[in-house]
């Protein structure tokens, strides 16, 4: 959105997206008072391609005033150990301001504070220990006026304990391309999300947002929310998530030696090392390649090339990170070589020490077969099967399904049509259904045949009882 008339400038962001209506919403700041005289609107995507009937309607343009601000009842900024807090907005009261694991408890941090105009009255009360209550833990900045408080600033510290990172990377699906709905909203349990200040506030979607290479566009669900959902409670430690990802970048956009793009690499490594003074950075997700998929018999080299230089440029000379890719979509065929692809990366093990990769069998489109991403659901499910590789190299088995192990027995048979699971054996006496992290789905004694519904897509795990024996078996939901 530009005035015509002067160089003020705002790029406004879509605000709703629901349905076949995406309504934007943009604010000018400060703005001379006489100039507002021609607003000109410029829609536009980076690398848009004509979309074939496609049509663009403006309507129901309204223009609010802002009433402004009473200067003497805010304060201009808050600053922490003489930085700016971390998006400060005057209207904004409280903030959680987190420390690493290693921070000093006796070592409170300074709070100071600019004001909304000279003269104004601040009463400044700081943190007395950070090891103590919520209260004990807070610093305040009280706006006096005739001897009352208008106006309260409130800081909480909180020293983080240890945290197990990931870093998410790749290109427009790790970014994210499914719509947020209300059930994604809110902070993700036991999970923070790396800043750009390189601190780490409680996660909420689109995990991509403080991305330092992302050109700013599809931040939406990512593989990296079902990622985190699956983790939550497997962990000791809290999960922190390192997500830098761009839109359409190819593999050589990714190398050492590059620097367009924003330098995707040093500024991913630069973060990386940033966030290792949070806790121990366990392992990589990363799903890139749709840029690439015209020369698979070379990306495993290239690929090769980037994890061993990553790794060594962040000290891990025994590939200690663990590194997990995933295949592309399915349904890229048609010349743009996904097969041929995804052949490659089910070789990774054999080309990168200490890394695997995931399937992207069953999951569908965000539009239709000639769009290379993925829905909402599948994101999500995608990142849980990052999830399932992460729990079996670091956390072990689920909790559940300790009761469970037997011997690799066959007493059974089943058809799966579907969501539908029919148990054809009429010996087996009960089956126990559990999701691929522990929890159980179903716990049902038989007397004849039987038949279930599982709940979605996706992956379980069986167990079919005979007398004092059991089968176990892993099922995949189309």
């Amino acid at each position: 959105i530009v005035n015509a008339n002067a160089n003020y400038n705002f790029t406004g962001i879509w605000t709703d997206t629901s349905e076949d209506w995406q309504t934007i919403t943009a604010r000018f700041d400060s703005i001379p008072a006489g100039t507002m005289q021609c607003v000109q609107f410029q829609l536009y995507k980076e690398s848009w391609n004509p979309v074939a009937g496609l049509e663009i309607y403006i309507d129901d343009i309204e223009l609010i005033k802002n009433a402004g601000t009473n200067q003497s009842e805010v304060l201009n900024m808050i600053k922490v150990n003489d930085a700016d807090i971390e998006f400060f907005e005057q209207d904004t009261l409280n903030y959680v301001y987190n420390l690493p694991y290693t921070h000093d408890p006796a070592n409170i941090p300074t709070v100071d504070y600019t004001p909304g105009i000279d003269g104004q009255n601040v009463t400044l009360t700081p943190a007395v220990n950070l090891s103590g209550s919520e209260a004990e833990r807070t610093a305040s900045l009280s706006i006096m006026q005739d001897q009352a408080v208008v106006t309260q600033y409130k800081i909480l510290f909180n020293i983080l304990p240890p945290l197990d990172i990931y870093i998410c990377l790749g290109q427009s699906n790790m970014s994210g391309y499914g719509e947020i709905t209300e059930t994604d909203k809110g902070v993700i349990a036991n999970t923070y999300l790396l800043t750009p200040s390189e601190k780490f506030e409680a996660a909420t979607n689109p995990l991509n947002r403080y991305s330092t290479i992302s050109n700013g566009t599809y931040a939406r669900i990512s593989p990296a929310y079902g990622f985190a959902q699956a983790l939550a409670g497997k962990t000791e430690n809290p999960l922190g998530l390192l997500v830098n990802a761009r839109n359409g970048s190819s593999i050589a956009d990714w190398g050492k030696a590059n620097a367009n793009n924003t330098n995707l690499y040093a500024n991913t490594l630069n973060r990386a090392i940033a966030a290792r003074d949070w806790g121990i950075i366990k392992g990589i997700i990363w799903h890139q390649g749709e840029s690439d998929s015209w020369q698979a018999s070379a990306y495993m080299n290239l690929l090769k090339t980037w994890v061993n230089n990553f790794r060594n440029d962040m000290g891990d000379t025994n590939s200690e990170i663990y590194f997990v890719a995933g295949e592309l979509a399915y349904w890229r065929q048609n010349g743009t070589g996904s097969t041929d692809f995804n052949n490659v990366i089910h070789d990774i093990a054999s080309n990168i020490p200490n890394s695997d990769w995931v399937s992207a069998a069953g999951l569908t489109p965000y539009l239709d077969e000639t769009d290379p991403h993925f829905s909402r659901e599948s994101a999500i499910t995608l990142g849980e099967r990052y999830a399932e590789k992460i729990i079996g190299k670091f956390y072990g088995t689920p909790t559940a399904l300790d009761d469970i192990s037997a011997n690799d027995i066959s007493i059974s048979a089943y058809t799966l049509t579907g969501r539908l699971l029919t148990i054809l054996d009429a010996n087996v006496s009960r089956i126990c259904i559990y999701d691929i992290y522990g929890r159980n789905i179903l716990t049902q004694s038989l007397q004849k045949q039987t038949t279930c519904t599982l709940p979605a897509q996706g992956w379980y795990i069986l167990s079919q009882e005979y007398q004092d024996k059991k089968q176990i078996c892993k099922i995949y939901v189309r």
